[in-house]
């Protein structure tokens, strides 16, 4: 079987709901601008918000990209409980794999663990 799961740039109403941007940490190293010129300030994603970058645009993009996982989340949980319910869990090799990232991630890095078990 091959899922694809496409247009995971946008997350239903009920994810977004889940994350409040006001409750989002920012970083502690959070710049408003890159610490030195880089030729690069104004490459994709450093288009996406204007500078000088304020914390809340960091804060907005980072529940705007829960929001997306969790929904993905979700349905790869849909997934394994069907494969589960045929019988076909333990003959199954999950591979996930994505070329998306978010754009408009403002000096952040963030880690995310997809923990499928706790489904």
């Amino acid at each position: 079987m091959y899922v694809s799961f496409t247009v995971p740039r946008e997350a239903p109403e009920q994810y977004v709901k889940i994350f409040k941007p006001e409750y989002i940490k920012v970083p502690p190293d959070f710049l408003p601008r890159h610490p030195f010129a880089n030729g690069e300030d104004h490459v994709r994603d450093e288009s996406v918000v204007p500078f000088p970058r304020k914390q809340i645009y960091s804060q907005v993009d980072t529940a705007i990209y829960y929001s997306m996982i969790t929904h993905v989340d979700h349905q790869i949980g849909n997934v394994i409980k069907v494969l589960e319910e045929k019988g076909e869990l333990d003959n199954t090799i999950i591979i996930f794999s994505s070329d998306n990232g978010m754009g408009g991630w403002v000096n952040m890095v963030c880690l995310v663990s997809f923990n499928l078990t706790e489904m």
